[in-house]
């Protein structure tokens, strides 16, 4: 069966180091690379102009690896907007959350500098994945609590874009490994998306081929 390990990662380079993902690919050794980009658009990571520190690490990581890149997004053209609106508006929903919840403007600020600070080990640990889903809880709460229509209209575009990705991404891993045998591989992808990937996953769509284990709580090898 093939094994992937879903790597949490985030996109601006400026905020981490592609070396240390490069770094990170290095020990994982995958054979596959899953990535969160849709594939109308792969020119763009393999050229580098889309600006991610993904395409920057994966990139580099082939030049002395022999891997197979996978875009398993959703298309762009499939958004209810153009992705520039996209995201202004959930930037938008972010800025009111912060506004309204002291807790919610405080776990962001502690992720973000733990982010700059610790780089792929925090996002990929225990206290990492421990601030992520308190992040979308209290996201969760602060809606559910709050009278302002706009907010809840943001918070619902959010979720609708986010599941039809998360979904894309799972039935384009599926489809990958029916066709193609691997034994590991990464799934590249915002932290953001893991809790609910972890969720869809254990609702069954990520187990619908047994060719397929996923792992969301991997460590590295001590050698």
């Amino acid at each position: 069966m093939a094994r992937v390990l879903v790597v949490c990662s985030v996109h601006n380079p400026r905020r981490a180091s592609p070396k240390e993902l490069e770094w990170l690919l290095g020990r994982l050794k995958p054979e596959v690379l899953f990535l969160e980009h849709p594939a109308s658009a792969l020119n763009s990571f393999r050229d580098l102009s889309c600006g991610t520190l993904e395409s920057a690490a994966a990139m580099s990581y082939l030049r002395s690896h022999d891997a197979e890149l996978v875009p398993v997004d959703i298309d762009v053209d499939e958004y209810e907007c153009p992705a520039s609106e996209l995201k202004e508006l959930f930037d938008e929903m972010f800025m009111r959350c912060a506004e309204v919840s002291g807790r919610f403007a405080a776990l962001e600020a502690i992720h973000s500098f733990e982010t700059e600070r610790g780089g792929f080990a925090y996002l990929n640990s225990p206290v990492g994945w421990q601030y992520v889903s308190e992040l979308a809880q209290e996201l969760r709460t602060v809606v559910a609590l709050s009278s302002e229509p706009r907010l809840a209209e943001l918070y619902g575009l959010w979720e609708r874009t986010n599941d039809r990705r998360e979904w894309s991404m799972l039935a384009g891993v599926n489809a990958f490994a029916r066709r193609a045998s691997f034994n590991s591989a990464v799934l590249l992808v915002g932290a953001a998306h893991r809790p609910s990937l972890m969720e869809k996953v254990r609702q069954g769509g990520g187990e619908d081929d047994a060719r397929v284990v996923w792992d969301f709580k991997w460590e590295l090898d001590a050698t």
